[in-house]
């Protein structure tokens, strides 16, 4: 696969889906930029078909836990705002959103999901769900109070992160996430 995402998404779609949760507020400033452009060791964590939760544990060592900000629950979809911690440090590692398409899953892994207690790289890992990541896009983003708050970082810094899709073997978008990482 190559090293790059593809270009020309739409601003408000590179932020999907954290515009869910940015309804009575402006969206962060974003911007595409190539793969190339991305410093370490934010290039390593962002760039692949692999899932953000491993990749994070490995990185930093430890499991990583879910903080659920906000969550919109739909028959056949939950949408989270979620902050990864580094478990025992409680150190915030990722701040996203995520839509996660229900009905391409088992029960007991719906269960997993809704149970809101879970990284969903853990449930696929754990429930042995065959799956990859394809990124459609790899962001700067200049984080707001919010992205702030939630990473322990200045509003205005640039952060880095990535607009990915988790996909089936045979092609299902199992989940649409955007990823974003502390600088």
């Amino acid at each position: 696969m190559p090293d790059t995402a593809p270009s020309h998404v739409g601003t408000v779609r590179l932020l999907h889906p954290l515009e869910l949760f940015y309804r009575d507020c402006p969206l962060p400033r974003v911007e595409e930029v190539s793969s190339e452009n991305i410093p370490e060791p934010q290039h390593t964590l962002l760039v692949g078909t692999h899932d953000m939760t491993p990749t994070l544990e490995e990185h930093h060592g430890c499991p990583i836990s879910l903080e659920v900000l906000e969550r919109l629950t739909e028959p056949n979809r939950i949408s989270r705002l979620v902050v990864l911690r580094a478990a025992g440090s409680g150190e915030a590692v990722e701040f996203g959103a995520i839509v996660i398409h229900l009905s391409h899953f088992p029960q007991a892994s719906r269960e997993l999901i809704l149970g809101c207690t879970l990284p969903l790289g853990t449930v696929l890992a754990q429930e042995q769900i065959p799956h990859v990541g394809r990124p459609v896009a790899f962001i700067r983003v200049e984080a707001d109070a919010r992205i702030g708050a939630a990473l322990g970082t200045l509003p205005s810094r640039s952060l880095y992160g990535r607009r990915n899709h988790i996909v089936s073997p045979t092609g299902l978008v199992l989940a649409d996430v955007v990823e974003i990482l502390p600088g």
